[in-house]
């Protein structure tokens, strides 16, 4: 029910930014509304490693991804005060292709697996605006942001029909950020960086082997994230926008994670590396 409620919501994102977009800079109420929807193409590398904390030789279980997934993105800005402004924006994966990767060492449960990714990212943030005069601004930012992974699939080789892997990655990323925008009547830019050294990303990873059952449980709140962003707009006709957009997000954190198989539980420590980049088209029509 939480993942509907959360598809919903990034969908009503997606939809009003459409939507605002056929608005475009026109003010159907005494607020200045800035909107956009994207279609990107999202690749990179995901790595998640279990270490004893000892630091026995082979004791250690370490997985590794390259999504590749194409994703539509919408943001909604507004701006009801000359110098305070808000934004809600999310991301959705769609189209998800399977993709085969290995996660293992010493353990043999984690071995090469077919799964489909999917991806969800939400976040509302606040703007103020320390310099705004002639087409030119200049923000400080803060807000908060959710970001949702999961990888769900069956083993390349045949193991039996009881055989299944679910991974679930979800992070929770309190934010800063600076922008500088530059925004004229054919043509606008726009460039962010972002950053959190707050941020605590949680992993579940379960794997059930024929009848054996393995669960990681764990959670890396020490590390951050750090983000660029750029985008621009220009006119085509006059009553369309046209651009691109593209972003880099990088990520590592540590923390402490809880083997369970059976009746046994180990203590692991944990540690998560995520480099993302998404390039895609910017959508705008003005009326």
């Amino acid at each position: 029910m939480k993942r509907l409620r959360l598809t919903v919501f990034l969908a009503s994102v997606l939809v009003m930014s459409c939507a605002l977009s056929a608005w475009g800079q026109v003010r159907p109420w005494p607020i200045d509304v800035d909107s956009s929807f994207r279609v990107g193409w999202l690749f990179g590398q995901q790595m998640v490693r279990y270490a004893d904390p000892l630091g026995a030789a082979g004791d250690r279980v370490k997985s590794e991804l390259s999504p590749k997934v194409p994703i539509l993105s919408g943001a909604i800005e507004l701006t009801p005060f000359y110098r305070i402004s808000g934004r809600v924006a999310g991301s959705l994966s769609v189209l998800e292709p399977h993709i085969r990767f290995y996660a293992g060492k010493a353990d043999p449960s984690f071995d090469r697996w077919d799964v489909r990714p999917n991806f969800k990212q939400w976040e509302a943030a606040g703007l103020v605006h320390l310099w705004k005069s002639r087409g030119y601004r200049f923000s400080v930012v803060a807000g908060y942001r959710q970001e949702y992974w999961t990888y769900t699939g069956d083993p390349v080789e045949d193991a039996g029909t009881e055989s299944w892997l679910n991974d679930r990655w979800t992070s929770h990323i309190p934010f800063m950020a600076l922008q500088t925008s530059l925004f004229f009547p054919w043509w606008k830019t726009r460039f962010e960086v972002l950053g959190s050294p707050f941020m605590t990303k949680k992993v579940l990873a379960q794997v059930r082997n024929g009848s054996d059952f393995i669960e990681y449980d764990g959670s890396a709140p020490s590390g951050g994230l750090l983000e660029f962003t750029v985008e621009g707009t220009a006119a085509v006709t006059s009553l369309a926008r046209l651009g691109l957009y593209g972003k880099y997000t990088h990520q590592e954190l540590h923390g402490n994670a809880t083997r369970e198989q059976g009746s046994s539980k180990l203590e692991k420590d944990l540690f998560v590396q995520e480099s993302f980049g998404v390039i895609g088209v910017n959508f705008m029509f003005v009326f």
